[in-house]
Protein backbone atom coordinates (compact mmCIF):
# COMPACT_ATOMS: atom_id res chain seq x y z
CA UNK A 1 0.00 0.00 0.00
CA UNK A 2 3.05 2.19 0.15
CA UNK A 3 3.35 4.64 -2.49
CA UNK A 4 6.88 4.58 -4.25
CA UNK A 5 8.51 7.46 -6.62
CA UNK A 6 10.71 6.39 -8.88
CA UNK A 7 13.62 8.73 -10.54
CA UNK A 8 16.30 8.65 -13.09
CA UNK A 9 19.75 8.52 -11.73
CA UNK A 10 22.09 11.44 -12.61
CA UNK A 11 25.77 12.12 -12.63
CA UNK A 12 25.11 15.54 -11.81
CA UNK A 13 22.97 15.31 -9.47
CA UNK A 14 20.42 17.70 -8.09
CA UNK A 15 19.94 21.35 -9.13
CA UNK A 16 21.46 22.54 -5.56
CA UNK A 17 24.27 20.21 -6.82
CA UNK A 18 25.05 22.42 -9.94
CA UNK A 19 24.39 25.62 -7.85
CA UNK A 20 27.44 24.71 -5.42
CA UNK A 21 29.46 23.47 -8.44
CA UNK A 22 28.67 26.70 -9.91
CA UNK A 23 29.21 28.97 -6.86
CA UNK A 24 27.56 31.85 -8.49
CA UNK A 25 25.56 33.09 -10.95
CA UNK A 26 24.83 31.31 -14.03
CA UNK A 27 24.79 33.05 -17.40
CA UNK A 28 21.36 34.36 -18.28
CA UNK A 29 20.71 31.79 -21.25
CA UNK A 30 21.51 28.91 -18.89
CA UNK A 31 19.52 29.87 -16.28
CA UNK A 32 16.27 30.35 -18.46
CA UNK A 33 16.84 26.91 -20.20
CA UNK A 34 16.32 25.61 -16.43
CA UNK A 35 13.88 27.73 -15.59
CA UNK A 36 11.71 26.54 -18.61
CA UNK A 37 12.03 23.38 -17.72
CA UNK A 38 11.14 23.92 -14.59
CA UNK A 39 7.86 25.28 -15.90
CA UNK A 40 7.55 22.74 -18.63
CA UNK A 41 7.41 19.72 -15.41
CA UNK A 42 4.78 22.17 -13.22
CA UNK A 43 2.68 22.58 -16.12
CA UNK A 44 2.33 18.99 -16.43
CA UNK A 45 1.59 18.29 -12.63
CA UNK A 46 -0.78 20.95 -12.57
CA UNK A 47 -2.88 19.49 -15.80
CA UNK A 48 -2.59 16.22 -13.64
CA UNK A 49 -4.30 19.18 -11.05
CA UNK A 50 -1.24 18.38 -8.59
CA UNK A 51 0.21 20.79 -7.02
CA UNK A 52 4.09 20.52 -6.34
CA UNK A 53 3.86 22.70 -3.05
CA UNK A 54 7.85 21.90 -2.25
CA UNK A 55 9.85 23.22 -5.48
CA UNK A 56 13.04 24.07 -4.39
CA UNK A 57 16.73 23.19 -5.91
CA UNK A 58 17.05 19.90 -3.66
CA UNK A 59 13.22 18.73 -5.25
CA UNK A 60 15.30 18.82 -8.68
CA UNK A 61 17.04 16.48 -10.34
CA UNK A 62 19.20 17.45 -13.52
CA UNK A 63 19.41 14.95 -16.43
CA UNK A 64 21.52 15.74 -19.77
CA UNK A 65 21.22 19.42 -18.84
CA UNK A 66 17.19 18.83 -18.28
CA UNK A 67 15.75 20.22 -14.91
CA UNK A 68 13.12 17.27 -13.33
CA UNK A 69 10.59 17.49 -10.55
CA UNK A 70 11.19 15.31 -7.44
CA UNK A 71 9.80 13.85 -4.24
CA UNK A 72 6.26 14.77 -4.43
CA UNK A 73 5.76 13.88 -1.00
CA UNK A 74 4.19 17.24 -0.39
CA UNK A 75 2.07 17.17 -2.95
CA UNK A 76 -1.49 17.96 -3.01
CA UNK A 77 -4.20 16.44 -5.36
CA UNK A 78 -6.82 18.89 -6.58
CA UNK A 79 -9.34 16.37 -8.01
CA UNK A 80 -9.12 13.74 -4.98
CA UNK A 81 -8.89 16.49 -2.40
CA UNK A 82 -6.43 14.30 -1.61
CA UNK A 83 -3.56 15.28 0.49
CA UNK A 84 -0.31 12.85 0.25
CA UNK A 85 2.04 12.74 3.35
CA UNK A 86 2.25 16.53 4.88
CA UNK A 87 3.18 17.99 8.10
CA UNK A 88 0.88 20.34 10.23
CA UNK A 89 1.62 23.91 7.94
CA UNK A 90 3.22 25.13 11.54
CA UNK A 91 6.40 22.40 11.14
CA UNK A 92 6.90 23.24 7.79
CA UNK A 93 10.34 24.92 7.61
CA UNK A 94 10.75 28.36 5.94
CA UNK A 95 13.69 27.80 3.03
CA UNK A 96 13.01 31.30 1.42
CA UNK A 97 11.18 28.73 -1.16
CA UNK A 98 8.28 28.20 0.04
CA UNK A 99 5.05 30.06 -0.99
CA UNK A 100 3.59 32.28 1.81
CA UNK A 101 0.47 30.62 1.73
CA UNK A 102 1.34 27.54 2.74
CA UNK A 103 3.52 28.57 6.07
CA UNK A 104 0.34 30.59 6.59
CA UNK A 105 -1.89 27.17 6.22
CA UNK A 106 -4.36 29.19 3.55
CA UNK A 107 -5.56 27.82 -0.07
CA UNK A 108 -3.17 27.25 -3.05
CA UNK A 109 -3.18 26.91 -6.20
CA UNK A 110 -0.79 26.37 -9.36
CA UNK A 111 0.44 30.07 -8.46
CA UNK A 112 2.00 28.24 -5.16
CA UNK A 113 4.55 26.43 -7.11
CA UNK A 114 5.64 29.71 -9.82
CA UNK A 115 6.28 31.44 -6.41
CA UNK A 116 8.70 28.58 -5.94
CA UNK A 117 9.99 29.20 -9.24
CA UNK A 118 10.29 32.75 -9.54
CA UNK A 119 12.59 32.57 -6.41
CA UNK A 120 14.76 29.77 -8.28
CA UNK A 121 14.93 31.77 -11.18
CA UNK A 122 16.20 35.18 -9.28
CA UNK A 123 18.77 32.76 -7.52
CA UNK A 124 20.09 31.13 -10.81
CA UNK A 125 20.43 34.63 -12.55
CA UNK A 126 22.18 36.40 -9.49
CA UNK A 127 23.75 33.77 -7.72
CA UNK A 128 21.54 35.26 -4.31
CA UNK A 129 18.07 34.41 -3.11
CA UNK A 130 15.97 37.51 -3.22
CA UNK A 131 15.67 36.29 0.67
CA UNK A 132 16.60 34.24 3.18
CA UNK A 133 13.37 33.48 5.15
CA UNK A 134 9.80 33.83 3.24
CA UNK A 135 8.60 35.35 6.42
CA UNK A 136 10.82 37.95 6.30
CA UNK A 137 10.01 39.09 2.85
CA UNK A 138 6.43 39.50 4.11
CA UNK A 139 7.81 41.21 7.24
CA UNK A 140 9.28 43.89 4.82
CA UNK A 141 6.28 44.62 2.71
CA UNK A 142 6.49 41.21 0.31
CA UNK A 143 7.76 43.46 -3.02
CA UNK A 144 11.53 43.25 -4.52
CA UNK A 145 13.57 46.17 -3.19
CA UNK A 146 14.83 48.74 -5.99
CA UNK A 147 18.16 47.19 -4.77
CA UNK A 148 17.26 43.57 -4.90
CA UNK A 149 15.87 44.29 -8.77
CA UNK A 150 18.86 46.30 -9.75
CA UNK A 151 20.86 42.93 -9.53
CA UNK A 152 18.26 41.51 -11.79
CA UNK A 153 19.17 44.18 -14.07
CA UNK A 154 23.06 43.82 -13.84
CA UNK A 155 22.87 40.24 -15.64
CA UNK A 156 21.56 41.45 -18.49
CA UNK A 157 18.04 40.07 -17.76
CA UNK A 158 15.23 41.87 -20.21
CA UNK A 159 12.10 43.76 -18.58
CA UNK A 160 10.10 41.67 -19.06
CA UNK A 161 12.02 38.76 -17.61
CA UNK A 162 12.80 41.05 -14.65
CA UNK A 163 8.52 42.08 -14.94
CA UNK A 164 7.67 37.88 -14.73
CA UNK A 165 10.16 37.03 -11.94
CA UNK A 166 8.44 40.12 -10.01
CA UNK A 167 5.28 39.24 -10.94
CA UNK A 168 5.46 35.57 -9.34
CA UNK A 169 7.12 36.54 -5.90
CA UNK A 170 3.52 38.32 -5.40
CA UNK A 171 3.02 37.67 -1.58
CA UNK A 172 -0.61 37.65 -2.48
CA UNK A 173 -1.63 34.64 -4.15
CA UNK A 174 -4.52 36.09 -6.01
CA UNK A 175 -2.34 38.41 -7.28
CA UNK A 176 0.53 36.49 -8.18
CA UNK A 177 1.28 35.29 -12.11
CA UNK A 178 -0.44 32.17 -12.87
CA UNK A 179 -0.42 31.92 -16.76
CA UNK A 180 2.09 29.10 -17.98
CA UNK A 181 1.90 29.92 -21.52
CA UNK A 182 3.35 33.61 -20.75
CA UNK A 183 5.54 32.13 -18.23
CA UNK A 184 7.00 29.61 -20.53
CA UNK A 185 7.37 32.05 -23.65
CA UNK A 186 9.12 34.35 -21.24
CA UNK A 187 11.79 32.21 -20.22
CA UNK A 188 12.02 31.49 -24.21
CA UNK A 189 12.69 34.59 -24.71
CA UNK A 190 16.19 35.18 -24.54
CA UNK A 191 17.21 31.57 -25.59
CA UNK A 192 16.51 28.89 -28.14
CA UNK A 193 19.12 26.34 -26.90
CA UNK A 194 16.34 24.66 -24.55
CA UNK A 195 15.60 20.96 -26.54
CA UNK A 196 12.59 18.55 -25.38
CA UNK A 197 13.52 15.35 -23.76
CA UNK A 198 12.74 13.42 -27.05
CA UNK A 199 15.55 15.60 -28.81
CA UNK A 200 18.69 13.95 -26.33
CA UNK A 201 20.24 10.93 -26.74
CA UNK A 202 19.09 7.71 -24.31
CA UNK A 203 20.59 7.76 -21.11
CA UNK A 204 22.41 4.68 -20.71
CA UNK A 205 21.74 3.54 -24.44
CA UNK A 206 23.22 -0.07 -24.54
CA UNK A 207 26.32 -1.18 -25.35
CA UNK A 208 27.58 -3.90 -27.42
CA UNK A 209 30.48 -6.08 -27.48
CA UNK A 210 33.75 -4.48 -28.41
CA UNK A 211 32.18 -1.16 -27.66
CA UNK A 212 34.25 0.69 -24.99
CA UNK A 213 33.05 2.99 -22.03
CA UNK A 214 35.68 4.90 -20.05
CA UNK A 215 38.36 2.54 -19.07
CA UNK A 216 36.52 -0.85 -19.91
CA UNK A 217 35.77 -2.68 -22.78
CA UNK A 218 32.14 -4.31 -23.31
CA UNK A 219 33.04 -8.61 -23.77
CA UNK A 220 29.44 -9.32 -22.51
CA UNK A 221 26.23 -8.30 -21.82
CA UNK A 222 24.65 -10.07 -18.52
CA UNK A 223 21.51 -7.82 -17.85
CA UNK A 224 19.50 -5.04 -18.59
CA UNK A 225 17.20 -3.35 -16.30
CA UNK A 226 14.40 -0.47 -17.35
CA UNK A 227 17.55 2.26 -17.39
CA UNK A 228 20.71 0.32 -17.39
CA UNK A 229 22.86 -2.74 -18.23
CA UNK A 230 25.40 -4.90 -16.48
CA UNK A 231 28.43 -5.85 -18.78
CA UNK A 232 31.35 -8.35 -18.62
CA UNK A 233 34.07 -5.87 -19.61
CA UNK A 234 37.93 -6.18 -19.63
CA UNK A 235 40.28 -3.02 -18.45
CA UNK A 236 41.62 -1.45 -21.87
Amino acid sequence: GDIIEGAEWSETGTLRDLIQKNNGAFPVETALDICHGIARGLEHAHQANIIHRAVKPENIVMLNGIPKLLNFDLAYQVEDNHITVITDSSQLEDDGYIAPELLAGQDIDEGTDFFSLGVIAYELLTGFKPFARVRQFVAEGGALTRERLERLEHTGATPELIEVIEAMLQVDRTQRLRDIEYILNTFCSQSDTFKPDSSLSPVNAPLEPGDSHDLYEILEIIGQGAAAQIYKARTI
